[in-house]
């Protein structure tokens, strides 16, 4: 199959798979830039670029496979659209993927620190690996109230993909006690509006994963954006109701996934 098989349709790159020939498509982030309708695709830096039939150019940074590929070469194999960047490493316009982004500053904090100087409240809960209780934010000896630290996540260097999801991830633990607590995971943007999932907590005194995940943004109630997940907002709310309870929790970050 040759790059001929490849063509604009609408905003979005039209090709056949190879196995099937079920018409495959591909969508990429309108760059602000105009261009010639329907003009042929090309690879300029790390991107796949096209005009759209509305004069739009648009692009797509495909996630790279380990290989190599000729400079702009770009072809389609199984049903996977590859092509060679400007470094003659082989990208996959096709293939989904995943960034971490983790906090890089507060924008409000209610929950107390451990320890409890030294570092701004996000330094407690930004490690890439976790170091459990050496730093952590954490309520004690509380009623029903949840509180509840936000933060800014720092900013992905790159958008390669249409977003289908954002994921909070947190790392906490509770006082041994019966049955289990619950805690909220926070996402949304700074300037605009905030959603949570509540997950439950087990009351073992062992630190867990926990995680919920959101498909919409609560600012437009429809697929996120990468102008969204330029103003993230990422949080955790803790609550551990009685005397002697402990609720901590020592890491935070997002997980936006795209294809």
């Amino acid at each position: 199959m040759t790059t001929r098989t490849v063509k604009v349709k609408g905003e979005q790159l039209s090709f056949l798979a190879h196995a099937d020939s079920a018409e495959q498509l591909l969508t990429g982030t309108d760059t602000g830039d105009n261009g010639t309708a329907g003009e042929n695709f090309k690879v300029k830096g790390t991107y796949l670029y096209w005009t759209d039939n509305n004069g739009d150019v648009r692009r797509k940074e495909g996630t790279l496979t380990g290989g190599s590929r000729t400079k702009g070469n770009i072809t389609v194999k199984d049903d996977e659209l590859y092509y060679g960047d400007d470094d003659g490493d082989e990208r996959s316009a096709t293939q989904a993927g995943s960034l971490i982004i983790r906090p890089d500053g507060d924008v409000s904090n209610a929950l107390l620190l451990f320890p409890d100087s030294g570092e701004d409240p996000y330094q407690n809960i930004d490690e890439v690996v976790a170091d459990d209780d050496t730093t952590y934010l954490y309520w004690e000896n509380g009623t029903t109230a949840y509180k509840t630290g936000r933060f800014t996540a720092a900013a992905p260097s790159s958008t390669p993909g249409t977003i289908v999801s954002v994921e909070i991830h947190a790392r906490i633990k509770h006082t041994t006690g019966v049955g289990s607590e619950t805690a909220r995971l926070y996402v949304g943007t700074v300037a605009g509006s905030q959603t949570f999932g509540q997950v439950s907590v087990a009351k073992d005194n062992s630190y867990a994963e926990y995680s919920s995940t959101f498909t919409t943004s609560p600012t437009t109630s429809v697929a996120w954006t990468w102008a969204e997940i330029d103003d993230l907002m990422i949080g955790v709310a803790l609550r551990a109701q009685g005397a002697g309870k402990k609720c901590s929790c020592t890491q935070l970050w997002a997980v936006v996934n795209f294809g």
